[in-house]
């Protein structure tokens, strides 16, 4: 998680083990130069014989070392791809068993809903993801594994688990059980949870990058077929599956507000009163993104890529100005609740399921801790998010036909604009039509705005931050919106 620190100290630990003990649950404890202790889960699986360490051997990609225990030989894998760790696990969830551990206890817990072991279905791993690991049971469970591990309560199992047996939302993956490890102190790290299958026809980025790229490509096409193409014609209104799934996914994120606000005597879920000092530190957040962002582009701003470089002298010239938009009037602001809310909120983080949208995923952003992550915040941050995934999507779309008609450009930007600036206007339609009821949302249409424009900018300031770290060439996607932000009304 610290990849721009070296490692000071790794140590692996083993905490407990599965079975005759070919398989250990393990961790890797590092230590990084600046002091921070980060725990990864790394449990280990021993396959016997020869072969497992051949060329075309199925596990060979996931294997670690070679192993030896007298005459034997194996290969070392990491456990997480060997299905017995996997069917282990969920057969204990069904029996909410406890075993020993070096130090505590490995605990399983499974609802009444999870389903017996002859009805799982062929075990398959998943994508490979960026921070952790799926597995698959047929089309009927998800089992995942969590890489970085902290203690505490694990915000995405907290609120799977109140939107299930709670709230009663539909548009999630059902909760159906965790296998965590308890220290002897009484501290619960979660390892692993496993939630209802959901069959889906990939995540929503994909989806609407491809299909908006098919768009934009017919749009650049017909400009270099024409001189006389009027960009003035283009219509990003009407466009279809997936580009029209834009307002079904603002509808079931105003629901889902609904639900994270729902009355209840659950102190980690009750609505609470937006205050002065909400708005405050909201804006303060808000001002030292902005800080850090303009710092890094005053340093990036020669050595940066060329298409980024007239795009951050343009936002450096504005940083008058972009520091005053953030300074609202708190007072203003004050009005709606806090709740709890997704809080990594992107169209990473939906997918589609027959012309419906199912939402996953809620760990929160994955850089800060475990508090942060269960904070309740104002349910417009996720809007905030959701808007500012158009945004990336609209640009990455138009960056991959610039590449490959650069002389069709005029045509596809006025379509990724018209795009960007229909699906917000759409998404805000289905968001209020959904929250309409939500006890969190602003009764003030002037305090959601207010609202609103701070989150999108303290979003976009964030990306700016992550992109110069991380990928500088695109830093133009953030840049871009937050001088939309300033040169162009809200949405």
């Amino acid at each position: 998680g610290a990849n721009g620190e070296t490692a000071k100290s790794i140590e692996i630990r083993q905490i407990g083990a599965l079975g005759d003990g070919s398989i250990r649950l393990g961790t890797v404890e590092v230590e990084t130069g600046s002091g921070e202790r980060h725990s990864y889960f790394l449990p280990l699986s021993a396959l016997w014989g020869e072969e497992n360490l051949q060329f075309g051997a199925p596990k060979l990609s996931y294997t670690l070392a070679k192993v030896r225990a007298g005459p034997r030989l194996g290969a070392l894998i990491d456990a997480v791809h060997d299905e017995r760790l996997a069917v282990g696990i969920v057969e204990r969830m069904r029996g909410s068993e406890e075993v020993e551990a070096v130090d505590g206890s490995i605990v399983f817990h499974g609802t009444a809903e999870l389903p017996a072991a002859d009805q799982l279905g062929p075990v398959r791993p998943l994508a490979v993801e960026q921070s952790n690991v799926s597995i698959a049971f047929g089309d009927t469970l998800l089992l995942k594994f969590y890489r970085r591990l902290r203690v505490g309560v694990q915000p995405e199992i907290e609120v799977a688990r109140f939107l299930t047996e709670e709230a009663g939302y539909r548009n999630t993956p059902a909760y159906l059980g965790t296998v965590e490890h308890r220290s002897s102190g009484g501290d619960s790290t979660t390892l692993g949870a496993a939630f209802a299958y959901v069959a889906n026809q990939g995540d929503a980025w994909s989806a609407l990058v491809q299909a908006l790229g098919r768009e934009l490509d017919a749009v650049a096409l017909a400009a270099n077929a024409s001189e006389g193409f009027d960009t003035a014609g283009v219509d990003a209104s009407n466009l279809g599956y997936p580009l029209d799934i834009v307002e079904r996914l603002g509808l079931r994120t105003g629901e889902l507000h609904t639900a994270l606000a729902i009355d209840t005597d659950d102190p980690a879920f009750r609505v609470e009163p937006v205050t002065n000092q909400d708005v405050r530190h909201w804006v303060r957040d808000t001002e030292e993104q902005a800080v850090t962002a303009f710092k890094s582009l005053d340093h990036l701003h020669k050595d940066a890529p060329e298409r980024a470089r007239e795009l951050i002298g343009r936002l450096l010239e504005q940083r008058s100005s972009a520091l005053e938009a953030i300074r609202i009037d708190p007072d203003a602001a004050v009005d709606g609740g806090k709740s709890r809310i997704h809080g990594d909120y992107h169209l990473g983080q939906v997918l589609l399921a027959q012309n419906d949208v199912v939402i996953i995923d809620f760990e929160g952003e994955p850089r800060r801790d475990i508090g942060e992550r269960r904070a309740k915040s104002s349910a417009l941050r996720d809007v905030a998010g959701m808007l500012r995934s158009f945004d990336y999507a609209a640009w990455t779309a138009f960056d991959n036909v610039a590449d490959r008609l650069p002389d069709g450009v005029e045509g596809a930007e006025t379509m990724a604009h018209a795009w960007r600036a229909h699906a917000a206007r759409t998404f805000l339609k289905g968001w209020r039509d959904g929250a309409a009821d939500a006890r969190s949302r602003p009764e003030s249409p002037e305090a959601e705005a207010a609202l609103l424009k701070l989150f999108l900018l303290q979003k976009a300031f964030y990306e700016i931050n992550y992109e110069v770290a991380n990928r500088p060439d695109m830093v133009r996607v953030p840049i871009r919106g937050v001088l939309d932000l300033l040169e162009e009304p809200a949405p």
